[in-house]
C-alpha cells in the first residue's frame, strides 16, 4: 500500500510493505494526532487494538479505523509502541535461554545452534542471534572455532573470579544496609528467608536458587548504592547458576547464614552484618571450589552442602 497524504495525518501500511508480506496485510495505521513520535527512540507512539476483522486477529487501528472491524473502544493496555512486540520477544528469548542454561536444560559444554534454539523456542533466527550475543557477553556462551555457540563450563576459574567479585560487593553492601535499612526493608529480607525456607520444606530448588537471588539482589537494593545494583545486575546471574547446581544441599545452610545477616542488618551493626556477609560468601566459595584442579569442570555431583 502506498502511503497517502490526507490533511494533517499521513496513513501508512503495514511494516514492510511488499507483497506477500503478512505485514503488508495489515489494516493502515495513522500518524497524526492520536500518535507521537518519540525522536531518542524513534518510536511512533500509536493506539492499536486487537482486530477480529483482520486475518489471525493482527494488532490495528486507530480509534475511528477500529470501528469499521468491530473494535469500538481501546483501554490503556492496548497503546503499544511500534517495535514494542520485538523488544519484548528480544527480552523474552533472552530470559528463556538464561533459565533453561542455568536450570541445566542446556548442559555445560553443549553446542547450541541458532536454528535449534529457534525451533524450541518456536521463534525466527533473529531474536535468537541477539540473545546469544548477550548470553556470550555475560559469559554463559562460548563462541568456539568450527563448533559455534557452546554453554560455558563453570571452571574452578570462572568460579574463583566470581566469588572473589562477589566478596567485595556484598561485604560492602551488607554494612550500607546496615546503616539504611528501614523497618520495611527489614521485614521485606525477613520475608524472603521466610519463602525460602518454605521452599526448602517443599524441596523446590527451582524456587529456593530464585529466592537466594531475589535476597542478595534486595540487599544491595537496601545498599541505597545505585553503582552496586548496576555492576551486580549480570554477576547475580551466574550466582543463581553456580546455586541452582548443588541447591538440594546447599539451601538449608545458605537459609540460616541469610537469617544472621539479617539480623546484623536489623541491629544496624554494620560491622557484624560485613562479617555475615563475608563468612556467607567465604563458606560458598569453599563449597563451590573444593579441591578441584583449575579448569576442571563444576558437575552438579561433587557440590558439597556449603555451595552458594
Amino acid at each position: 500500500m502506498q502511503p497517502e497524504e490526507r490533511g494533517t495525518d499521513r496513513v501508512a501500511g503495514g511494516v514492510g510493505g511488499e507483497p506477500g508480506d503478512p505485514a503488508a496485510e495489515r489494516p493502515e495505521v495513522r500518524i497524526g494526532q492520536g500518535s507521537q513520535f518519540d525522536g531518542q527512540t524513534g518510536t511512533i507512539a500509536a493506539e492499536w487494538a486487537t482486530c477480529s476483522g483482520t486475518p489471525n486477529g493482527l494488532r490495528c487501528c486507530e480509534a475511528d479505523r477500529g470501528e469499521e472491524h468491530g473494535v469500538t473502544e481501546l483501554t490503556a493496555d492496548a497503546i503499544r509502541t511500534i517495535g514494542a512486540d520485538h523488544i519484548a520477544l528480544r527480552e523474552q528469548v533472552l530470559a528463556e535461554l538464561r533459565r533453561r542454561i542455568v536450570d541445566g536444560d542446556y548442559a555445560q559444554g553443549e553446542r547450541l545452534t541458532e536454528t535449534r534454539l529457534a525451533d524450541d523456542f518456536g521463534v525466527s533466527r533473529n531474536p535468537v542471534r541477539e540473545a546469544l550475543r548477550v548470553v556470550e557477553a555475560e559469559g554463559f556462551v562460548q563462541i568456539l572455532p568450527r563448533r559455534g555457540a557452546v554453554v560455558a563450563t563453570l571452571d574452578e576459574t570462572a568460579v574463583r573470579d566470581l566469588f572473589s567479585v562477589r566478596e567485595q560487593l556484598e561485604t560492602l553492601a551488607a554494612g550500607l544496609a546496615a546503616e539504611r535499612a528501614s523497618q520495611e526493608d527489614i521485614a521485606r529480607l525477613r520475608q524472603l528467608c521466610d519463602d525460602a525456607r518454605t521452599a526448602t520444606e517443599a524441596q523446590d530448588f527451582g524456587r529456593v536458587a530464585e529466592l537466594n537471588s531475589d535476597f542478595h539482589r534486595a540487599v544491595i537494593e537496601v545498599s541505597g548504592n545505585r553503582w552496586l545494583h548496576s555492576i551486580s545486575a549480570a554477576m547475580y546471574h551466574h550466582v543463581h547458576w553456580v546455586f541452582r547446581v548443588g541447591a538440594a544441599q546447599r539451601a538449608p545452610h545458605s537459609s540460616e547464614e541469610h537469617v544472621r545477616l539479617v539480623d546484623a542488618i536489623a541491629a544496624g551493626d554494620a560491622p557484624a552484618a560485613t562479617t555475615a556477609a563475608r563468612l556467607h560468601v567465604e563458606a560458598a566459595s569453599r563449597a563451590a571450589l573444593g579441591h578441584r584442579p583449575t579448569g576442571t569442570p563444576l558437575p552438579a555431583q561433587e557440590i558439597s552442602a556449603d555451595n552458594p
